[in-house]
């Protein structure tokens, strides 16, 4: 997931495509620890199979 702005290096891609893109780091990291959340809550409680 990349935050395509041409002005800003930090949060986003930059102007040369070469920024760090924090937020879309930070967007995958919340959507990987939710869905492992939400996946072990439904194991925990028993209404999806374990793998």
């Amino acid at each position: 997931m990349v935050e395509n702005t041409t002005t800003d290096h930090y949060w986003g891609r930059g102007r040369t495509g070469n920024g760090k893109n924090m937020l879309g780091r930070i967007l995958v990291r919340t959507r990987t620890q939710l869905r492992s959340e939400l996946a072990e809550a439904l194991d925990n409680d028993g209404r999806r199979p374990r793998r």
